[in-house]
């Protein structure tokens, strides 16, 4: 029901008299206690109500992991005692650029900031009856133009230097958690999620579904994977010796080990007791052995764009997209299509031969 107070009465639905606010008062009790609506609502309440009702019930846990961390940027500029009616569009455009020019924030990044805003504003919206605002002061700005990210991949002489010198270094679970992202495309989460019951290696195939990922300092699986796509990957004759080699090795520690060695998941990726890597420590291992090594740098999911550039050279958009998980051929053709690209020489010389 409708409340509001007016000339020190206070009504209901229907403009219908309900008491006298004096005579509340006189009964000991608050007599201009506001109704919810009328209340004041802070910008640290509106997103602690976000989190709980719609971050934590229909997100992942690694969505909560992201959105705090744009929080932390969006509390830290406005404080949390911000009153909400007083956030303006002037202050919110001030915050861009705050991200812009202090923080060294990409535009696309300050796009995300922009999308949160606008997703806790509508639901604010959504609840007027609650907050009392129907205004979203973010709708009135445009996401910043879209900058294009240009990763970094190995060229394949490269990256078979870094392979031979994985085998050669005898670290067996780095050379599987390389080896896999390499010739496979495969992200960190998928080949920590991996499992032995989806590797077959009697017709040399295997099965990506899951993935295993951290939250903060918690460690999430899921039973799908980034996309929800379910996809089998051809497994090349050097993964095949890698992976026949890990075996052998695993079943060396089984045996060495005995009833100590952790067994029960059967991951492909573990350590010597058996124990599943911890899915920071592949980031780790792999910037530790390039550095020791003195090989150029790149990300550990580089591993998964140099697979995919390297495809595109000989194989359609449409089947490289099936390959990566991607929902999208257009995504796959936006990432890659200029990867080891020959088509301005290309383009030069049909003209030449024609014209």
């Amino acid at each position: 029901m409708k409340i509001y107070t007016e000339n020190n009465v206070i009504y209901g639905a229907f403009g219908v008299r309900c008491e006298n606010a004096g005579e509340k008062a006189e009964n000991g009790k608050e007599a201009d206690a506001k109704p919810e609506a009328q209340r004041t609502f802070t910008l640290g309440q509106l997103l602690e109500d976000w989190n709980t009702n719609v971050n934590y019930v229909r997100n992942a846990k690694t969505t909560w992991t992201y959105t705090k961390n744009i929080q932390r940027h969006i509390l830290s500029f406005w404080g949390a005692d911000a009153k909400l009616e007083e956030i303006t569009t002037k202050q919110i455009l001030e915050y861009f650029a705050f991200l812009k020019a202090r923080k060294n924030l990409s535009n696309n990044t300050i796009n995300k900031h922009r999308t949160h805003l606008m997703t806790v504003f509508e639901y604010m919206i959504e609840n007027d009856e609650i907050y009392g605002l129907q205004v979203n002061p973010v709708r009135k700005i445009k996401p910043l133009k879209h900058e294009p990210f240009y990763h970094h991949i190995y060229q394949p002489d490269e990256a078979k230097k870094i392979l031979s010198k994985l085998k050669s270094s005898g670290d067996i679970g780095l050379e599987v958690a390389v080896s896999i992202a390499l010739y496979c495309g495969c992200r960190r989460e998928e080949v920590c999620a991996l499992r032995w019951d989806n590797v077959d290696m009697a017709n040399r195939v295997m099965t990506i579904c899951e993935s295993r990922t951290t939250a903060g300092k918690e460690i999430v699986k899921m039973n799908h994977t980034k996309n929800h796509t379910v996809r089998q990957i051809g497994i090349p004759d050097a993964l095949y010796d890698v992976l026949k080699r890990a075996d052998r090795q695993q079943a060396k520690d089984r045996k060495s080990l005995g009833y100590l060695y952790k067994d029960k998941a059967h991951f492909v990726l573990r350590e010597k007791d058996g124990s599943p890597w911890h899915p920071n420590n592949v980031t780790k291992r792999w910037a530790r052995f390039i550095k020791n090594n003195g090989f150029r740098y790149i990300r550990y999911h580089d591993l998964r764009h140099t697979n995919l550039s390297l495809l595109m050279t000989k194989m359609s958009a449409v089947d490289v997209a099936k390959l990566g998980g991607h929902t999208k051929v257009s995504t796959t053709t936006n990432i890659y299509g200029h990867s080891f690209n020959n088509a301005v020489a290309t383009g030069v010389k049909t003209m030449n031969e024609l014209l």
